[in-house]
């Protein structure tokens, strides 16, 4: 028997993401450093640690009731895996074959147990001893072997990530699993050594930019992949010293030459798309969010769990900050050049004005955490889901003029861009393994997607055509807006958090899309559609 420290870490981990404990999960995989992707070859059922505590409560129960005999204590006294060590009361319940006045017997001293035991070595054969010796062996070895040194395991080896080839081979040669597949349709971009959180395409041009738990950031050319490796990407890099520091958050300007990256450290940065550090600064005391360029490019605006939301002029390094809310703020939505809404863990939507001190509205009307918002286009309606399982929608007054609910907490939303005429499509993504489509202005539901595991983003193609999803099951599917009809599904080789959309030509007769997916194993997939 031998398990590390981590393979505990990864059984609470997924406890934590079963139980929708999504910002506790986070702070136990980024402190821990847990690598989820080297895991995910594993097969762990859903609710193992909890199966594992079940068993070793029945195995602490039954050590502590057996007898010497094979018979079993009828104690009366709870049994629990928490609280004082168990006290058995057992005086007027023993066993009827048991002397009243008898005590427990130890190994030793018995000498009718001593009989007992050398009649069933007599009946039990030396090929039976020589197992049982051997066993005895292992069970030594596997004592010696187990360890618990930060992770280390002396034991278990594991397949390198670096072994994992980009496209799958035909049938089972490869060697993978599915969930390790990558389509052969897909180009894979290597460079980042941990989990990739965030990519967002550059709006003028084809670059990409990609954030990671490894600290970096990684600007890819994808007009130069077929070249030179080092001309593929350029890396910004910041001194983490000892640790490293999760890139949180992506944002480029609309002129795609500046990039805004909020950090897990509290701190936001602006990079050039040379990758060049224009403008830092330290901005919470906790991870960033949200991490936004205004309407007029002048400022940025940020949110944090340390529950502060910051204006940053980053050119004249002044702040101006926003204290509406208690509990740590989720989201932060521009409307337009001096408008903008917050929500918060305190499960309440402000409107506030950069230029003023007090807040213009208060939308109260969700039961729980609000997790994100998004303005229309527009700037007409504000969108917000929960944990209280519903999406709503707030014009100018301060009550929710629509709800849409789920079956589980709702943790992402967005507007489709270019609706066809008179209507408004918003897609919202729940912990009920689903995707919905709804039509804001009827009120409802056009399509419902439903998955095997957890979607943690969603993206529309910029003209609405299609929508993608990127799934914990290391798959993303494209679907057709109108007709909800399946167009494609590829396999990336990990988890996804993050996919990014683009178009990549237009013509009278054809679009075509370019998609980029961020993925746990560190690696960026890259998808052209339709084929």
């Amino acid at each position: 028997m031998c398990f590390t420290s981590q393979d505990v870490n990864y059984l609470i981990y997924r406890y934590l993401e079963e139980s929708d404990f999504k910002h506790t999960k986070f702070n136990l995989k980024n402190e821990s450093a847990l690598r989820i992707e080297d895991y995910n070859a594993a097969d762990v059922p859903p609710g193992r640690l909890i199966s594992l505590l079940q068993k070793a409560l029945q195995y602490m129960e039954l050590e502590k009731h057996a007898n010497i005999e094979g018979t079993q204590n009828k104690c009366s006294a709870p049994f629990s895996i928490v609280g004082p060590t168990h006290q058995c009361e057992i005086s007027h319940l023993l066993i009827e074959d048991k002397p009243k006045n008898s005590k427990k017997h130890k190994r030793d001293e018995s000498p009718q147990i001593s009989n007992k035991k050398d009649r069933r070595e007599e009946r039990r054969g030396p090929k039976d001893q020589q197992n049982r010796e051997s066993r005895a062996k292992d069970t030594e070895l596997g004592q010696d072997q187990f360890q618990i040194n930060n992770g280390d395991n002396l034991d278990i080896d594991r397949v390198p990530l670096a072994e994992i080839p980009s496209t799958a081979a035909s049938g089972n040669e490869s060697g993978l699993t599915p969930a390790h597949q990558v389509s052969e349709d897909l180009t894979v971009l290597r460079g980042h050594e941990m989990e990739v959180y965030a990519c967002v395409w550059n709006p003028v041009n084809n670059l990409l930019a990609t954030g990671s738990r490894d600290s970096t950031i990684r600007i890819w050319n994808t007009d130069q992949l077929k070249g030179p490796e080092h001309k593929r990407s350029v890396v910004c890099r910041i001194d983490t010293r000892e640790t490293e520091v999760p890139v949180t958050f992506l944002d480029w300007n609309h002129l795609g030459t500046q990039l805004a990256a909020g950090y897990y450290d509290g701190s936001g940065r602006v990079w050039t798309q040379n990758g060049e550090l224009l403008y830092e600064t330290q901005l919470h005391t906790a991870a960033v969010l949200a991490f936004k360029w205004g309407k007029k490019e002048k400022y940025l605006l940020s949110c944090s769990l340390d529950g502060g939301v910051i204006l940053w002029d980053p050119q004249l390094n002044t702040k101006k900050v926003f204290n509406n809310h208690t509990v740590a703020v989720m989201d932060v939505a521009w409307k337009n050049k001096t408008t903008f809404a917050t929500c918060s863990k305190d499960s309440k939507i402000v409107i506030c004005d950069i230029e003023k001190e007090q807040p213009i509205m208060c939308y109260v009307g969700h039961t729980n955490e609000v997790n994100a918002i998004k303005w229309e286009s527009n700037g007409n309606y504000l969108a917000s889901c929960s944990d209280d399982c519903t999406a709503k929608i707030w014009s100018e007054k301060p009550n929710a003029i629509k709800t849409f609910r789920h079956d589980g907490k709702v943790f992402s939303i967005k507007w489709c861009p270019n609706p066809r005429r008179n209507t408004r499509i918003l897609a919202t993504v729940s912990f009920d393994l689903s995707v919905r489509l709804w039509e804001v202005n009827s009120g409802t539901c056009q399509h419902h997607f439903r998955f095997q595991d957890t979607v943690h983003s969603v993206a529309f193609t910029p003209d609405g055509t299609y929508i993608a999803t990127a799934c914990f099951d290391h798959t993303s599917k494209i679907f057709s807006v109108k007709t909800g009809a399946l167009k494609k599904t590829t396999h990336n080789g990990g988890a996804l958090f993050e996919l990014d959309l683009k178009t990549a030509q237009s013509t009278e007769r054809e679009r075509k899309y370019k998609m980029a997916s961020a993925v746990s194993n560190g690696t960026i997939t890259l998808l052209d559609f339709p084929q």
